[in-house]
């Protein structure tokens, strides 16, 4: 089990500026993970999701607290050893009244990048029916180290020609996808 704050950024990309990266960033950082993610979501109405998450290369159970929009969350995440443990999970969720919101399935590539001294991943991602995604991370166990890694994050993204995401443009664009799916 991993007990961490995640400190991230995001910046919504065009197909065009989506495929330059996906050709530069294994030129300029270290490659370490290429899938296909499937994620379940379930949501609680105290601002806190489960998602149920499996690809060719893992079987997960990740909580998060606080809002998608927050640059600072805290995440646990709990191994499961096949999608069939991680489908009785949902239906403990389920029982319990979570409410689950449309699935989303994700290609990524991640890469680990050092900037300024620190080890940040960097996610290039490509969600269905949603967007072209590049997410700048710092895992940490300690909550207040988002005053120093949000300034490093967002000049990664300003490196790579990206601006981050606003909180409402996030939040609306993720309304939207929930709304039509």
């Amino acid at each position: 089990m991993k007990d961490v704050f995640e400190i991230e950024l995001r910046a919504f990309l065009t197909p065009e500026k989506y495929f330059e990266l996906v050709e530069i960033l294994p030129t300029k950082m270290e490659l370490l993970n290429k899938e296909s993610l499937h994620s379940r979501k379930f949501k609680s109405s105290e601002d806190k999701d489960i998602r149920l998450r499996f690809s060719e290369r893992r079987c997960e159970v990740v909580h998060k607290n606080g809002s998608a929009t927050d640059v600072t969350r805290r995440e646990i995440t709990i191994n499961l050893p096949s999608k069939k443990e991680l489908d009785k999970f949902a239906q403990i969720l389920e029982a319990e009244g979570f409410e689950e919101v449309p699935p989303w399935i994700t290609h990524r590539m991640d890469f680990k990048h050092n900037y300024s001294g620190y080890e940040y991943d960097i996610s290039l991602q490509h969600t269905e029916n949603f967007a072209h995604i590049l997410e700048v991370e710092f895992s940490s166990e300690n909550k207040n180290d988002e005053i120093n890694h949000e300034k490093n994050i967002r000049e990664i993204l300003h490196d790579l020609g990206c601006e981050p995401i606003s909180k409402e443009e996030l939040s609306n664009k993720i309304q939207k996808y929930c709304d039509e799916n």
